[in-house]
């Protein structure tokens, strides 16, 4: 009888084993194994020069995570606040953030150099610097969500 948790077709995918499991391994072993190592955070990565992403990629949650791809032509508004608080505004959604040293992050949105972003999770990643930039919280809500926020 096998007692391993059978991984759904999420896990699976989000979790790409480095190697090949041998005749010995179990494939839920490697990823088991994959999801305790722990690897060195970032909270953007920027755009090759070469190859601009048109997409924004957004990463985000504990145990359970999110990804979104938003379209960059889609971003109509960056509200920004004391190095602490950041909100992206697109067409359909708002996306509201709040980290450490998030002034080269502003920056760097304000000229269309970023590809992704992504949330810190202790499970997941090493402990950063303190002059880093760090997001600690990466919240999307609906436009009625966000309106909704604004008016109470």
């Amino acid at each position: 009888m096998n007692d391993k948790k059978e991984l759904s077709v999420f896990e699976q995918y989000a979790l790409i084993p480095s190697h090949q499991p041998t005749a010995d391994e179990d494939e839920t072993d490697i990823i088991s194994e994959e999801q305790h190592t722990k690897h060195p955070y970032r909270a953007f990565c920027q755009d090759e020069a070469d190859n601009p992403a048109i997409r924004l990629n957004i990463e985000h949650g504990g145990s359970d995570r999110y990804c979104h791809s938003m379209a960059k032509n889609n971003l109509i508004g960056i509200e920004y606040s004391n190095g602490t608080y950041l909100s992206l505004i697109f067409t359909t959604g708002v996306f509201l953030m709040e980290g450490k040293n998030l002034d080269p992050l502003y920056i760097k949105l304000n000229r269309e150099k970023v590809a992704s972003l992504c949330c810190f999770n202790p499970a997941l990643h090493e402990q950063p610097n303190e002059s880093d930039t760090i997001l600690t919280r990466i919240e999307p809500l609906s436009l009625q969500e966000a309106e909704a926020l604004g008016s109470s």
